[in-house]
């Protein structure tokens, strides 16, 4: 790399690492979102089986959870550097994922009794701490690859991660539930999902809601794996 004193000029072969290693981390952050807004999601399925003041009183600890683990990650990830950061974050909310599917299946196949409430408080809390690795480790890598005079384009970039993460999280998710109900109508679903719904092997009479949890966990699982070969802290370590 050369720079002047305004604008830092790269050569391809370093735009090229760098991109690299911020798209698969990017997608990382953004289906965390998918990871994390599929409560929401899965409360409009659910219905009465998880009732307003069910949610508020989930997402209440989840919100507190996430809000302080901050002062806890924040440190942590300036320590361990943001790829262990986001490898953490992504397995994590992937686990909690896979656990809160698991739960939501016990739940409508009435295999045993659940305290849904303490139980979502107490699982969606831990995924919320996972969650909080992702924004911290995304800034602390990316400091390393972009130039303080870049942070506006990094800005951007960021900012659309957002996005693509409440698209991912709400229009695949809602399409998700819709793709795994007992019973659809001739018509009402696109290709994706009657593939999606074909691969699953969605059969009965119950609604197969816990997907909208599996799908997103098995998504971080595959970018873990991604990060695992890709991801490095800084080009010195590339």
């Amino acid at each position: 790399m050369t720079a002047s004193t305004d604008i830092p000029i790269y050569s391809r072969a370093f735009r090229r690492r760098r991109f690299l290693n911020w798209f698969p981390m990017g997608l990382t952050y953004a289906f965390l979102y998918m990871g994390r807004y599929n409560l929401t999601v899965s409360k409009v399925a659910l219905g009465d089986l998880m009732s307003k003041l069910d949610f508020s009183i989930i997402f209440f600890w989840g919100t507190i959870t996430y809000a302080f683990s901050f002062l806890i990650n924040g440190p942590l990830v300036d320590k361990l550097g943001g790829r262990k950061g986001m490898l953490i974050g992504s397995a994590g909310s992937a686990i909690m994922n896979l656990i809160m599917g698991a739960t939501i299946y016990l739940l409508l196949q009435r295999e045993i009794q659940l305290n849904l409430v303490v139980l979502f408080s107490l699982f969606y809390s831990i995924n919320m701490y996972f969650q909080s690795f992702g924004a911290v480790s995304i800034v602390k890598v990316n400091s390393y690859w972009f130039h303080v005079k870049e942070r506006g384009v990094f800005g951007g970039i960021f900012g659309v991660l957002i996005s693509l993460g409440i698209y991912f999280a709400f229009d695949w998710g809602g399409a998700i539930v819709e793709a795994t109900k007992a019973v659809v109508t001739d018509g009402e679903l696109s290709w994706v999902q009657e593939l999606l719904r074909n691969v699953i092997g969605v059969s009965g009479t119950i609604d197969q809601t816990w997907w909208v949890f599996f799908i997103p966990s098995i998504i971080l699982f595959l970018f873990f794996i991604i990060e695992k070969f890709f991801l490095r802290d800084s080009p010195a370590q590339a």
